[in-house]
């Protein structure tokens, strides 16, 4: 049996979940677009010998909603489709709670399909995402069983609905302030020692300045 995939409607129900009143009409032609594209990816034998399993669809659905501008608005894009990815996996039974910001930082910045995965499982596993995007390279991960989303044709609207708000309330969006102010320290420090490195390995380049 072929894992669940999103309905048009059902990601447009997302998108005015998370954002409410302030959400923006969606382009349906480009959004039914988007679940086509993953939802055939979804039935194919993309990575290795494995089907797709959960993680992989959701990431999917992360990085093909920020490829495509069906939504006038990029922070409103970029922000549904994290949520829309995170919303995925706890319908799937594999919720991520995570209020590391490290994983925010990674999902806007890779467009690697395993880089992410990589990600995500880590943030599922509870294990300390790496603040250097080179560490979270295209890595092995244990894959998950192939899962339905267990959405029916009556009851399907209020589950998304809380799926979504779950999603939201429990991920690093919402983290408090500190949080960002403690990854920031740490990213800072990561930068210098990298630099560090750099400067190690080329001494000539950058003391000649």
């Amino acid at each position: 049996m072929w894992i669940h995939t999103f309905t048009p409607a059902q990601l447009q129900e997302i998108h005015h979940r998370l954002h409410r009143h302030q959400a923006l009409p969606v382009d349906m032609d480009k959004l039914s677009a988007v679940c086509e594209e993953v939802n055939q990816r979804s039935r194919c034998i993309s990575h290795g010998l494995f089907e797709a399993d959960a993680i992989q669809v959701a990431v999917d659905y992360a990085i093909t909603l920020r490829k495509c501008r069906w939504v006038e608005n990029y922070e409103q894009l970029v922000d549904t489709a994290f949520v829309t990815a995170l919303t995925y996996l706890r319908l799937s039974k594999y919720p991520i709670d995570s209020d590391d910001p490290a994983l925010w930082s990674h999902f806007k910045d890779t467009y690697n399909n395993e880089r992410l995965e990589y990600v995500f499982f880590l943030a599922f596993t509870r294990q300390k995402i790496l603040l250097n995007a080179f560490s979270c390279k295209r890595s092995v991960h244990e894959r998950l069983p192939r899962t339905e989303l267990g959405l029916d044709n009556h009851r399907w609207m209020a589950i998304l609905r809380g799926a979504v708000d779950e999603s939201y309330e429990r991920c690093c969006l919402t983290a408090p302030g500190y949080v960002w102010d403690d990854y920031e320290h740490e990213l800072q420090k990561q930068r210098e020692l990298d630099y560090q490195k750099l400067v190690a390995l080329n001494p000539i380049h950058y003391f000649d300045r």
